[in-house]
């Protein structure tokens, strides 16, 4: 008997003694089975009492279906230091195997800077199984940059100026040149 998933009842098989009685087999076995691989059963045919024969008969369960990948498009923001990162989490929406058995996720990428701001790009998103059935689904992300650059001034200047009462006033300082930054970019104007 061959199924994907599980067994949760089977039919026992029955055969006929001398005498023309029917016999139904029994067997001790555990309902549901599920686990993946050969599971052997052994079914004895008793007639009053008396063990006749034994059978035994393989339940193969072996998942072939691949899991299903859904994803969803996602927009982030920059940090402060100019990356954004993703999970997992990030893209997937309730993928599943049809088994119910656990999932692997993983993403062929999880992190984005500056280069990338405004230019969707593609992720990949792959599910893996146990028995290593896998699939993958993609999704766009897209970076947008919404941090305000930071602006340093020179420092203060204090300039003393001669005064000799005819209106002669003069002097010479030279300022320090202002500092941007933008997303870890230095830029002076």
């Amino acid at each position: 008997l061959t199924a994907e998933c599980e067994i949760i009842e089977l039919t026992a098989p029955t055969a006929t003694n001398g005498c023309r009685d029917t016999i139904t087999a029994t067997s001790e076995v555990t309902l549901p089975i599920n686990e993946q691989g050969i599971t052997e059963i052994t079914w004895q045919y008793e007639f009053e009492g008396e063990i006749l024969e034994t059978q035994t008969q393989k339940i193969i369960l072996e998942d072939v279906t691949k899991p299903t990948v859904v994803t969803e498009n996602l927009t982030l923001e920059l940090q402060a230091d100019g990356t954004a990162l993703i999970t997992t989490s990030d893209i997937d929406t309730n993928s599943y195997e049809n088994c119910d058995t656990d999932i692997i996720l993983s993403l062929d990428r999880t992190e984005f800077n500056c280069s990338v701001i405004e230019n969707p790009v593609t992720v990949t998103l792959t599910a893996i199984v146990v028995n290593k059935n896998s699939a993958t689904g993609t999704a766009v992300v897209t970076v947008l940059d919404k941090a305000s650059p930071t602006i340093q001034a020179p420092a203060a200047v204090i300039a003393n100026t001669s005064d000799d009462c005819k209106r002669n006033c003069s002097t010479t300082d030279a300022l320090d040149t202002p500092l941007i930054n933008y997303n870890l970019t230095d830029y002076t104007i």
